[in-house]
């Protein structure tokens, strides 16, 4: 069942992906991403980040949209409960600094001043095996 609506369509593995292929529909410029995408490459979201850090300019636009909704959940979730640190992780935080950086700067813009300066917005350390390791480490603990 595909979703709808939700932050997973824009901000998982495969919906930055697909993001990306509604948005170069309407996109003219010169890219390698939107060259790959009209060729019908199958893309992952690594190779959009990578492109993106190589200044893709259509690229970047897909980023930049994606860390907007992604800095407006986090800003939601920092109003709401003034965490001392919001951790991005799964596989799409392999994308480093870059996105850290752009989902900070619009989850400033979505915050109120003393949210902004006391969360931090962090990547997972574990990435896309958190949770494996995490269950891991529930069982280990249970068996004991």
């Amino acid at each position: 069942m595909e979703k709808n609506g939700c932050l997973e369509t824009v901000a998982s593995a495969t919906g930055i992906v697909r993001v990306a292929r509604q948005l170069s529909e309407e996109y003219a410029g010169p890219s390698t991403l939107k060259q790959r995408l009209d060729d019908g490459e199958e893309l992952t979201s690594k190779d959009i980040f990578e492109l993106a850090e190589a200044e893709d300019p259509f690229a970047l636009m897909v980023v930049d949209h994606i860390c907007f909704y992604l800095g407006l959940a986090c800003g939601n979730i920092g109003n709401l409960l003034n965490p001392s640190a919001l951790i991005l992780g799964g596989g799409v935080s392999a994308a480093g600094e870059l996105l850290r950086s752009k989902v900070s700067n619009y989850f400033k813009q979505f915050t109120f001043p003393q949210v902004t300066e006391s969360t931090q917005i962090k990547l997972a350390q574990l990435g896309n095996d958190a949770g494996i390791i995490g269950a891991a480490s529930l069982a280990l603990k249970l068996e004991r």
